[in-house]
């Protein structure tokens, strides 16, 4: 299962980067770190939110919504099919990508610890890690909104 995941991450980690050219790739190593540490490095814009354009606050909407419609999966099915929507939902957004610059860049840390999480719930088979991935999904919206206008 954990090479599933980790496949998985590092195929929609290369989608992801590739929506912006100008992207420096990542070294062997840093993906992990990255997985690690992603969100303990977002920072603001000199103390203010990040602007995203309209396709990338869309989708954090449709994100929002689905996790508003039942606060918590009741079965491992669930989960599962709640991570296969949101899976749809984060390769719309990366399809769409035009954002450029520091605010792209920030939202790429956001994703590379998002993305596993999402990941982790569409592919899991265990309701206790189904729910803890649940939980830490919608902790990093949380601090997406804190983060991102």
């Amino acid at each position: 299962m954990k090479i599933k995941i980790i496949s998985s991450t590092l195929v929609l980690l290369v989608v992801l980067f590739s929506c912006d050219n100008h992207h420096e790739k990542s070294n062997k190593g840093e993906d992990e770190h990255h997985e690690k540490h992603a969100i303990t490095e977002l920072k603001l814009n000199d103390g203010k939110k990040w602007p995203m354009d309209d396709h990338t606050r869309q989708s954090i909407q449709d994100i929002n919504s689905l996790l508003a419609e039942k606060e918590q999966p009741g079965t491992i099915a669930d989960f599962q099919n709640l991570g296969t929507t949101l899976d749809a939902v984060i390769k719309s957004l990366i399809k769409g990508c035009t954002m450029q610059g520091a605010a792209h860049d920030q939202l790429h840390l956001f994703l590379t610890s998002f993305i596993p999480k999402v990941a982790a719930l569409k592919e899991g088979t265990s309701l206790e890690d189904a729910q803890k991935n649940h939980q830490e999904i919608i902790e990093l919206l949380a601090l997406y909104d804190k983060t991102f206008e």
